[in-house]
């Protein structure tokens, strides 16, 4: 009997001769198309998972950015921590700390006295805080060490009057070995300690709450700077200070010295009295909350600004009242303009030159209140070789809000940030628009100085009343000598406002040309 064979299994195997070939015909298709070794990608999960770690280093790396350098743990919410920048302020602007008595852990009184002819840190603090006031104090102990060797006297006030007692403050003192004779523990009733702190160093002081800085007084009673301990450049910046006010050996004057200070007095009251224009020193403020306090909110209730009230370069109050009976120039700009502002400035402080002594004025506004706080106003001013006392060219700042109300409403204009309206804006003695000119034109500017010349010759306030428009009646009538005429007059624009160096625009054109960059607007 035959044996059958076994039949041959069926299956769907490639010869691997062929099997070869096409794998390598599917990596040319691959390299082909460009995308050589791209299945990584494709498996599930793998793309999302390299985004996301993608996306994690990149966070990590600005995290670390952000914070590098930074040294000091985060303070609590009963300690306000500094930031202030570095301004030039003439050293007779500083303000000067006015006298105060408080108790020091001995048990007797302290004053102010004590320390005439002295250069002298100030602090506050409060012994039962659990960190910040620790390291501080630690960091005042290192300080102590380190300037042993020059006359400095460390004064530190505490802020929690009803705990701190004499004795409470001088077990406390001698956990820092702090020096008795160099090194001040002070207390006394709340009330005159939140005084001394708001008015003469101008923080906030209250029970177990106050600033984190450390406050230098010079020889002459001035507060000079305002340092923050935690930093390791700003303590190095403290020995600087110190040393400059120790080798001075009588008061600076007029001399700029460099400061953190947050507010400068404008004067002496001893040299307001020799024909000083102002019957009270000045404040200049370096916040804009403090800007908004001095201003008030009575604006904010007003339906429509008719009148208005800024703050100038050196902290004084600007009314527009003030300016009734002269002729003005207003414009807007910002101090941070890195063009067209310093152009338009240029103009104006060549229209000041040329028009001082014909009592023309001119009213700059900025239109970055956030940042153009009056001590910055003041040192723009300054570069522009303005005078100190020279108050025939203004700068002003207001609230944001307010601002742009004041622009649009009262000068027809619109300031907002860093866009603004880069007209010179003519007013009258009445406080009414009579123009607006177009600061980088020649042939507007030469109206404006004839426009300026027409204002001066004013005596009374002319009708500004627009002619009511031609009736359809009107339309096509003949004139006495027979010609036609088209109903309209020849004369000043609008409600007596003009505007030159707008190449013939109206309004509308103006307004949607103030949107765009260099034609009416600056962003």
């Amino acid at each position: 009997m035959r044996s059958r064979r076994p039949k041959k299994r069926l299956t769907n195997r490639t010869p691997r001769r062929e099997r070869h070939e096409a794998e390598r015909t599917a990596e040319e298709e691959r390299a082909m198309s460009g995308d050589e070794g791209g299945s990584f990608f494709r498996r599930p999960g793998v793309l999302g998972s390299t985004i996301v770690l993608g996306a994690a280093i990149v966070l990590t790396l600005l995290t670390v950015l952000r914070f590098r350098g930074r040294e000091s743990a985060p303070i609590d919410e009963a300690h306000a921590q500094p930031q202030h920048e570095i301004y030039q302020v003439r050293w007779d602007r500083l303000p000067k700390i006015d006298d105060f008595e408080l108790t020091e852990r001995a048990g007797t009184p302290w004053r102010t006295a004590d320390v005439q002819g002295k250069v002298w840190v100030v602090s506050f603090f409060f012994s039962r805080c659990p960190s910040v006031c620790k390291r501080q104090n630690e960091a005042i102990r290192g300080l102590q060490s380190r300037l042993k060797d020059r006359d400095v006297t460390f004064v530190s006030i505490t802020c929690d009057p009803a705990y701190d007692s004499p004795a409470i403050l001088s077990a406390y003192a001698n956990k820092y070995e702090a020096d008795p004779e160099r090194w001040k523990f002070l207390t006394g009733p709340i009330d005159r300690i939140k005084e001394i702190g708001t008015g003469n160093f101008h923080i906030s002081v209250g029970p177990e709450t106050h600033a984190t800085s450390l406050m230098v007084i010079d020889r002459w009673g001035r507060y000079r700077d305002r340092i923050d301990w935690e930093q390791t450049k700003e303590l190095d910046r403290l020995f600087e200070v110190v040393d400059t006010c120790l080798a001075e050996s009588s008061p600076p004057g007029e001399i700029e010295v460099e400061t953190r200070v947050p507010y400068t007095d404008g004067g002496d009251p001893a040299e307001l009295e020799h024909g000083a224009t102002h019957a009270e020193p000045a404040r200049t403020v370096i916040t804009p909350q403090a800007v908004a306090e001095l201003i008030g909110d009575s604006w904010k209730s007003k339906e429509w600004t008719d009148r208005f009230d800024l703050v100038d370069r050196h902290g004084r109050l600007f009314r527009s009242e003030s300016m009734a009976g002269k002729v003005w120039v207003t414009s807007f700009f910002f101090t941070r303009c890195p063009s067209i502002c310093k152009r338009m400035n240029e103009r104006v402080a060549s229209l000041h030159q040329s028009l001082a002594g014909k009592g023309i004025e001119f009213v700059s506004i900025t239109s970055d209140s956030a940042h153009d706080v009056p001590v910055k106003l003041d040192a723009y001013a300054r570069g522009l070789g303005l005078a100190d006392d020279d108050d025939t060219w203004k700068f002003l700042v207001g609230e944001p809000l307010q601002t742009r109300r004041v622009a649009s409403e009262f000068f027809t204009a619109f300031a907002d940030g860093e866009a603004h309206d880069e007209h010179l804006i003519l007013m009258d003695k009445w406080g009414r628009v009579r123009g607006k000119y177009r600061f980088d034109d020649d042939a507007a500017i030469v109206e404006l100085r004839l426009a300026i010349d027409r204002l001066s010759a004013e005596t009374e306030p002319p009708d500004l009343t627009p002619p009511p428009p031609p009736s359809p009646d009107d339309e096509g009538d003949e004139s006495p000598d027979g010609t036609e005429t088209d109903g309209s007059d020849d004369g000043e624009s609008g409600a007596g406002e003009t505007t030159a160096g707008d190449d013939g625009r109206d309004s509308a054109d103006r307004a949607s040309a103030s949107e765009s960059d260099g034609n009416g607007a600056n962003r």
